[in-house]
């Protein structure tokens, strides 16, 4: 089921299935900012990460001595939610454990996914709660893909990344779809800029951890044109598109895939967030338009 929300400025649709963000446009231009989900790049759109992120070795992973098998970027993208509160401007999703759930995650939890427009901004908020009683072991990220490029440009490399604070980050190889830690290359020296082009992903997506800042701004100097996403309790950072596809994944995140050569329980994995029985853990993107 589709949910649309709107204001004067912006409308933004979600589906229930996912509760993934499907489309986002602005009322005046009637732009469209969100990829359209063409399968001959990728048939995502926005997918929520949950409660793993990235790859597991063999899609498995050991927990107090039981092997699970759950697919890459966790399960929350592949459950329908229930659409537990709406107005005009906000919406709630809500997802909770389930058969198909505990079969590949032993923990039970609270997941809402909370969409609020105000001006020209669209928030996200991810919330968990834990209703395990044990301390559940999670990751949660952000995957939204947009339409890049946008305005009179004509190719990725006429955009950028600036980000708000100055960076020296190095990406991290991925080997085959493992995190290799232990190959790293300098793509960020003292300098809050990041100039994009399509060889950079040709083999694998930037994979960021740890930075500094908690905003980036998808910028051109051919167009006025420009999307800014600041977030918070989410430090790695991810940027990614198929090859030579007319949109860019930027992705904040708490956690990545499987480190090469890991093989201790879930409970061992990094980075993780452990959260206490009953407690709830926050984060939050917010998307705003110029």
């Amino acid at each position: 089921m589709l949910i649309t929300l709107n204001n004067s400025q912006l409308e933004a649709t979600i589906e229930t299935f996912g509760a993934e963000l499907t489309h986002l446009k602005k009322l005046d231009t009637g732009l469209e900012y969100m990829w359209n989900g063409d399968p001959t790049f990728w048939t995502g759109r926005s997918p929520i990460l949950f409660p793993t992120i990235g790859k597991l070795k063999n899609d498995k992973y050991n927990h107090q001595g039981k092997t699970y098998t759950m697919a890459n970027h966790g399960f929350a993208r592949k459950q329908e939610f229930q659409c537990i509160s709406q107005t005009s401007s906000k919406a709630i999703f809500r997802l909770t454990e389930s058969k198909s759930t505990l079969a590949q995650y032993p923990f039970n939890f609270i997941l809402d996914i909370i969409y609020t427009i105000f001006g020209d901004n669209l928030q996200i908020q991810y919330v968990i709660t834990n209703t395990s009683k044990t301390v559940m072991p999670f990751q949660i990220g952000a995957h939204p893909a947009f339409n890049c490029p946008l305005g009179d440009s004509k190719q990725l490399s006429d955009w950028y990344i600036e980000f708000d604070e100055n960076e020296t980050l190095s990406r991290i190889a991925v080997l085959g779809t493992l995190i290799d830690l232990d190959n790293t290359f300098p793509i960020m020296d003292n300098t809050n800029i990041l100039e994009l082009k399509s060889e950079l992903f040709y083999d694998y997506a930037i994979v960021f951890t740890s930075i500094k800042s908690k905003k980036v701004t998808l910028k051109s100097d051919i167009t006025s044109e420009s999307i800014a996403i600041s977030f918070s309790n989410l430090p790695d950072l991810t940027i990614w598109q198929p090859k030579n596809a007319p949109f860019l994944c930027i992705e904040p995140w708490y956690g990545h895939g499987d480190i090469v050569g890991f093989t201790g329980d879930l409970m061992d994995k990094e980075p993780m967030i452990h959260l206490d029985i009953n407690k709830t853990h926050t984060s939050s993107i917010t998307i705003t338009f110029n």
